[in-house]
């Protein structure tokens, strides 16, 4: 089943929102713009799509084994339960995917520098900044190249990260409204920032509030490109 949403929930935002791109300099939150997008957005539209697959398919194998319902579903029960699996795995990777998507369309209609999935070192990390050729510069200071990590959930995810280690600054972007304050202090202490939607960082549910390595979207494009690296901006 091939069901990709992802342009799909980027244009209907767009277009309840009246905008012409999804540039994070047009927008007060970019975050809460991704967060709304995956979360609601697209999940919507998938959910649509995966229903009319996955009925068609339940269906099948139900009445394939004949008249008597019970009996059908005994029988093709071991279909059944490879069949919702499927469906399980298939929606944690979809939302994987689609988040570094919507990423990489903030980047690129703010006119960001970057290279997707750039093999460096063994690794490959999702986002390189501003190019992999800067990143291997045997000359350059700390400061000049950063790695950008898309997570939607973290768990014990992150440690990934730290595995990663590049010489630059690491960015670590989530939807995770659930990581625990002990998790932030350790990546605080691996050199890991991370990058959440506007309204988790405000949010008295999450443990954000406060963090000194927890910034917003906002405060990415904001302070850690703009400011400190203009000359990631295309003109």
């Amino acid at each position: 089943m091939r069901i990709d949403g992802a342009a799909e929930a980027q244009r209907v935002f767009l277009q309840q929102h009246q905008l012409e791109d999804l540039s994070p300099y047009e927008m007060p939150n970019p975050g809460n713009a991704i967060m709304k997008i995956s979360r609601d957005i697209e999940y919507s539209l998938y959910k649509r799509a995966e229903r009319r697959y996955r009925a068609a398919e339940v269906i099948r194998i139900i009445t394939s084994g004949g008249t008597d319902i019970v009996s059908s579903v005994v029988r093709g029960f071991p279909d059944l339960d490879a069949t919702f699996l499927s469906v399980s795995q298939h929606r944690k990777s979809r939302a994987g995917r689609s988040f570094e998507q919507h990423i990489s369309r903030l980047l690129r209609d703010g006119r960001i520098a970057f290279e997707e999935q750039a093999v460096t070192g063994g690794r490959r990390p999702d986002f390189v900044l501003p190019s992999l050729v800067v990143m291997k510069a045997k000359n350059r200071t700390f400061e000049e190249a950063m790695v950008l990590s898309a997570k939607t959930t973290l768990r014990e995810r992150w440690k990934q990260v730290t595995m990663e280690k590049f010489n630059c600054a690491l960015f670590l972007a989530t939807v995770d409204d659930r990581v625990s304050s002990a998790a932030i202090d350790d990546m605080n202490n691996q050199g890991i920032h991370l990058v959440v939607p506007e309204s988790l960082k405000k949010s008295k549910e999450t443990c954000y509030n406060g963090k000194t390595n927890v910034i917003t979207f906002r405060e990415f494009f904001d302070e850690e490109i703009s400011s400190k690296r203009p000359s990631y901006r295309r003109t």
